[in-house]
This record gives structure tokens, sequence and C-alpha cells, in this order.
């Protein structure tokens, strides 16, 4: 062939063996350049971003199209498909078609890369926290593939050599090899799986270093052993309306709310938008972005801000009515080298605007666009899409609407399966890559609508997420002994779902970003029947929780949770306070009979331990800590520790000894604590 004839440079992953040639190719071929997206920055960049080889360079090449998972690339008569397989790159690629020869068609698949490197981590990797649920989700889909004629990326994958010579030799053609396909998915598969295992084991056994972090029990990260005692779910309590969206430019479709401690003022933002049925249709009215604020984070007030004209009046809370009105979602930044300009930051838009877009205002009322083209294209949108500054890995992250199946772009709107949720990284805000859908411990797969993900401003390297779940019932017997039956029959004739589907909060929490664990349970049930719950629509949850005055005088504060209620149904809807204590997500709890926590290794920085807890007047509390082999340390026995009982969001526990707690810091150590009818909700070595 003539090289002029090249039309399309394809890859399966961005490594230099792989693509260091591109630029030649393209510049002595004029062809297209066609790269996954997860590997598109790394080509254009000529090897900037990779995982692992952060020295290895090439010639930068142009990107002409980024490819996502299941697109076609059309040359003559064959279509080829390319097939995310991540893992090895974010952007690994596997190449399918079909092939014919005389009147046999063989499925010909091209596996990408399923090898798992030397250097390569696998768990608690903070460059590339997607790898090993990326690796995962890779073996699944080729396990998937049907195929005839097995190719890889390398000769070795198929046994190139072997099979020439039996090809020279005039054997039946080996390429034709089904079996061989299955075998070597199914061996790398297992390597992988053992490689995970091991280094899981390993860092199961590695001390945590927490130094003087809070550290919650949402996960398992510091439980070793619980004995005659569990984790426990807590649920926020229902508390006073915060804001009532009545306004003509408001209305029964308000919501995605978004609340911000800014010092002593809350913020909330919120989508203004009337909705109903009439006449069988849905009716949408405009949708605009409005602002309330408060002084204590109970009682809300819209002040009149006169920026936006609505039906011929600036008299209004209205901060935008452009792209991204549907979901405007701002963030205060946290990160140290933020701009003036940009202190606050948003993302907003839907997959038929062109994707997200970011925007930035210096005050919070006042905003722009930072760019008119959208910086996160790769998702479904139609949803709360969320944003902010990481502590843990000193990047913006961001969290999105996807589908677990079908095509959802501006051109093709085709969603199939369920609603999901889609994370990615920036170091600007701008540009966005490693691209990941959440993967969850032990949950099942259901809808989640809104993600509510953001880092817990008490312990900031754990994230906690509080989705919606969304749950379509179908008519029944309970169905209709819900309130407003007629109400909920009239919402029925604008689409099926508005009449029968519900909605609750639950709580998740990461702490790579990536892989959560998912409380099954309601975190926020729909409550008592009463009019305007038990809706489609009923208990999104704003983003995110704020510290607030306890509604009991001389209390600790409390945190503050914000719900919807009345939404798509009469003429406004509401947004309710709930309140739960300060990191009282998730407790250990042990009944009167008494139990007890051990924890896994970890080395601490302080000189004193601060426990969040809550006992009966009969309950206690008792600390031993342990040296690493797991004995008890000298002055730190359970016999030296004094009893903790009360109900305290910052209680220092004393032992009897003239030791010192700062001679541990530095070491590693064990905790076992013993509890009787209490609940330990958090610890703290503190300085």
């Amino acid at each position: 062939f003539k090289m002029k004839d090249v039309r399309f440079i394809l890859a399966s992953h961005a490594h230099a063996d792989h693509v260091a040639g591109h630029a030649l190719l393209k510049e002595v071929t004029g062809a297209d350049v066609c790269v996954m997206q997860g590997d598109a920055d790394v080509v254009r960049t000529g090897g900037d971003g990779q995982y692992l080889y952060t020295t290895s360079r090439w010639a930068p090449c142009q990107v002409d199209r980024i490819l996502y998972d299941s697109e076609t690339v059309k040359v003559g008569d064959k279509e080829l498909t390319a097939r995310l397989t991540a893992g090895h790159t974010p952007g690994c690629t596997t190449w399918t078609w079909t092939g014919t020869e005389g009147d046999s068609k063989w499925r010909v698949v091209v596996v990408g890369s399923p090898n798992v490197n030397p250097g390569y981590q696998l768990v608690n990797n903070s460059t590339y926290s997607a790898i090993a649920a990326d690796y995962a989700r890779g073996f699944d889909l080729l396990e998937s593939l049907k195929c005839d004629v097995f190719l890889g990326a390398h000769g070795a994958y198929y046994g190139l050599p072997e099979k020439y010579e039996q090809l020279k030799r005039g054997d039946e053609n080996p390429f034709l090899d089904p079996d061989g396909y299955k075998a070597y998915i199914a061996e790398r598969r297992r390597t992988f799986e053992t490689k995970r295992r091991d280094q899981q084991q390993d860092a199961l056994h590695r001390p945590r270093n927490i130094g003087s972090r809070r550290e919650l029990f949402l996960d398992s990260t510091l439980v070793e052993e619980l004995t005659n005692a569990e984790r426990r779910l807590h649920h926020p309590v229902a508390r006073e309306i915060a804001i009532v969206h009545d306004a003509p430019w408001e209305g029964a479709g308000s919501g995605y709310h978004t609340v911000l401690r800014d010092g002593d003022l809350y913020r909330m933002y919120y989508r203004g938008s009337s909705l109903g049925v009439k006449d069988g249709r849905l009716q949408v009215g405009k949708q605009v972005y409005c602002y309330a604020e408060s002084r204590d984070g109970v009682n809300f007030t819209k002040p009149n801000l006169r920026l936006v004209e609505y039906n011929g009046s600036k008299d209004n809370n209205i901060i935008w009515d452009g792209v991204g009105s549907h979901n405007f979602a701002p963030f205060i930044d946290h990160n140290p080298n933020c701009a003036p300009d940009a202190k606050f930051k948003a993302l907003g838009g839907l997959a038929s605007e062109g994707g997200l877009f970011a925007f930035k205002s210096a005050d919070g009322i006042h905003w722009k666009l930072i760019q008119p083209e959208p910086v996160v294209t790769e998702g479904a949108f139609d949803s709360q899409n969320l944003a902010f500054w990481d502590y843990a890995s000193q990047s913006y992250r961001a969290y999105f609407r996807t589908f677990t199946k079908g095509i959802t772009t501006g051109k093709v709107w085709k969603p199939e399966g369920f609603r999901a949720i889609r994370g990615a990284t920036s170091p600007d805000f701008l540009s966005w890559g490693n691209y990941a859908d959440l993967t969850y411990a032990d949950s099942p797969e259901e809808h989640l609508y809104t993600n509510q993900i953001g880092p817990y401003f008490r312990a900031p390297h754990i994230l906690i997420g509080l989705p919606t779940r969304y749950v379509e019932r179908g008519w029944s017997p309970s169905m209709k002994a819900l309130p407003q039956l007629k109400e909920r029959e009239n919402r029925e004739a604008g689409h099926l779902r508005y009449g029968t589907s519900l909605t609750e909060a639950l709580l998740m929490s990461s702490r790579n970003g990536v892989h959560f664990e998912r409380w099954n349970e309601a975190f926020v049930r729909p409550g008592p029947e009463r009019p305007d719950t038990w809706l489609y629509g009923h208990q999104f949850l704003a983003w995110h929780a704020v510290q607030t005055k306890s509604t009991l005088a001389g209390a600790s504060d409390e945190l503050s949770f914000y719900g919807s209620e009345g939404s798509w149904i009469g003429k406004s809807n509401a947004m309710r306070r709930y309140t739960l204590r300060l990191d009282g997500f998730v407790s250990v709890h042990a009944g009167w009979k008494g139990g007890t926590l051990e924890t896994r290794p970890i080395i601490f920085d302080g000189n004193r331990l601060s426990l969040n807890f809550s006992s009966g007047a009969a309950g206690s509390i008792r600390v031993e800590i342990r040296d690493a082999a797991g004995e008890p340390i000298t002055g730190f026995h359970m016999a030296d520790c004094h009893e903790v009982f009360g109900d305290s969001t910052n209680r220092i526990v004393q032992w009897n000894s003239k030791e010192v707690l700062q001679n541990l810091a530095g070491k590693t150590v064990r905790l076992r604590i013993e509890l009787k009818d209490a609940d330990l909700y958090s610890l703290q070595f503190q300085k």
C-alpha cells in the first residue's frame, strides 16, 4: 500500500511503544489520529500525564478525533468498533470488527492490553484512583466479547510467532482461535486478581498514618474487629421549613440546591422553575438560577438583586439565566492558588448544550463563563453535576450523571441501563481527565439520581455523598394509599414515572474518589405520610452538609441538611431543614451487654485523644493502647483508663498513669475500645 492512502491512525493505548510514532505517521500520511478519551491528552502532549512512566516522552501529536466506548471508525465497507478496556492506561482500547473471507464471516478482536505491569499500584493509587475498577470492568467486557480471530497489541498475547510458523506449514488457520482468546483473558484476569488481592492484604497490615486527622466510622478503614458491636447508620431529624419557592420565577420545578457556608453567611443556590401537567401534557417553565441567604442556616431570605430581567422586571433574586441554568452548581474554591476573581466557581450544562460549562465569580452573585466552550463533555448531565477542590488529591474533582448503557450526547439521546455517577479530575478546572464511573462495595445496581459528593469539612480526606435513590414502583394498593392520589394520577398523565416513582436520600463515602461504600438502607426516608411527600422529587438533598447552632441551648453545634418537599406538585415547593450531630453519620455501637472495637495498626501525631460519643447514664467507653504486636502498653492498659460517659463531640480520654501519650506519637499502635450502651462517632488525636 501507499502511505498516502492511510486515512486513520489508531492505537491500543498511550505508551511510547504504541504511539511515539504517531506524529511522524501523521506528517507522512496526513491521516486523522483517533484516540480514546482517557489517552487523548497523553498523545496530544507527547507523554504528559502518564501513570508510572512519568519520564517517557515523544513528539506531541494532534488528536483529530476523541473516541468514546462503542464508537466506530469506518474504513471503506469495514466498521471498526472501539471498546474501552481501561486499566493498563485510562484509555486502553480493544478493537473489534467483522472480517469476511468468501462466504465466511469472522469476529475479530484486537485486545488492547490487559496486563498489570511491574510497579502498577492497584490499591490506594492516588494518581490513578480508578485503576483497579477500570481493569475489572475491562475484563468483564473482554469476557463478554465473541471472538473468532484473536489478535492483540503485542504478538506475544496471541502467539504470533508460533501461529505464523503453523500458517507457513499449511496448517489449518491458527488465527481462528476462540478458545485461545478465552484462555488468555481468563489467565490475565487471574493474574490481575491475584496482584490486587496481594496488594489489598499488604495494605490491611500496613500501619495507617492518621496523623492528627479526625477519623469517622463511615467505612471500616480503622476497624480490625468488632465483637458484640456494630457499625450503625444514623438518620437526620426533620426540622422546620427553611425556604418556600413561591415567586413567579420559581415554582414546583425549583430544585438542585446548593448550600455553602461562607464565614457567618449561609448561601443557597437553586433552580427556579414551574412544572406541572396541563391537559395531559408536562409543562416546564423557564429555568433560572436563584440566590438566597441566611445568617443562621435556619431561615433563608431572597435578596432583590436586580441582575436579571424576568417578565419585564429585575426585581428578583435571579443570578443567572444563560447556558447551564438547568443545573448551575457553585462551590467555594479552597485551592490556595485560587485567583481572587474566581473564589467561587461552578459547573452547569446539559448534553444538549454541549456538556458542562465552567463559571467563576468573585462574590458568589455576579457570574460569568470562564470560556465559551464546555469543559466536560463525556456524560449525560441531566442532573445536578458538582465540582470542588479536593484536599486529598490536590486537584479539582467533578461528579456528574451518566448511564450504565446507551448513548447520551447532544446529537443522540438514547440512555439505557441505570442512572449512574461518573467522576473526573482536573489540575486547573478547565482540563478534565481520569474519567471513571463510580464503583461500590456490596451495593446493588440501582438508579442514583443526584450524587451530592463533597469533602466532609471536619475530615476533608473523606468524601461523603448523599445521592438520591430513584425507585420506579408502579401502581399497587400501597401506591394508591399514599397521599394525594388525584394529584399523583394527574402527574402520571404527563409521564408514568411522575406518578409512581419515589425518591429518597442515601449515604456513601470514599477515600479515593472512585470506590465508595454505600449504605443500602435509606439515610433520609420519605418520612411520615402527609401532603407533598412520598413523591418523585422528594428528599433531593442540597449539596452539602453545613455546621449550624444546635436547636438545644448550650449543646454542641450540629449538621444541617436541606431536603425538598412538594416537588412537581402544585404551584410551589419548599426545602425542609434536617439536623444530625457533628460526625453523626455512622457510629460504632454496643448495647448494654458491652462490646469491643479493635483497630488496625495506626500511627498518630498528638498528645491527647478526643472522642465524639454518646452513652447512657450507666454506659461507658474505655480505651486501651497496644503495641504493633497487640500487647497492652504500660500506663495505657484498660484498667488505667478512666470511664468516659456522657454525650460530647469532644471529650478527652484520660488514663490513671504518669505515662505521656505524646511519647507514642509516630509509633505503630493499636486501639482496643470497650463500649457499653454507647456510640462512638469519631476519634481524633489532637495537639
